[in-house]
């Protein structure tokens, strides 16, 4: 088994991401987060600039994503 990260994670990938999780969106959403893959990638594509991302592969298929979003020079935030 092959893993390899890579930066950034693609955008066009992002629906991808959101059929991963829609079956445990309720684990890991709020009431203010996204309800519908349009909502959801509007909210990635205004935060984009602004979080560092990563692919995280498995043997070439993609199956993951890391994203830093830099709070302070001395905080931030990541999501896996």
């Amino acid at each position: 088994m092959e893993i390899s990260v890579t930066n950034p994670f693609p955008f066009e990938a992002l629906p991808r991401l959101w059929r991963w999780i829609e079956g445990f969106k309720n684990k890991v959403n709020d009431d203010f987060g996204p309800k519908t893959l349009g909502e959801f990638m509007e909210t990635m594509a205004a935060k984009w600039e602004t979080h560092t991302s990563w692919a995280v592969s498995v043997d070439g298929e993609l199956g993951g994503m890391i994203t830093f979003e830099r709070l302070s020079p001395w905080l931030g935030t990541a999501h896996f």
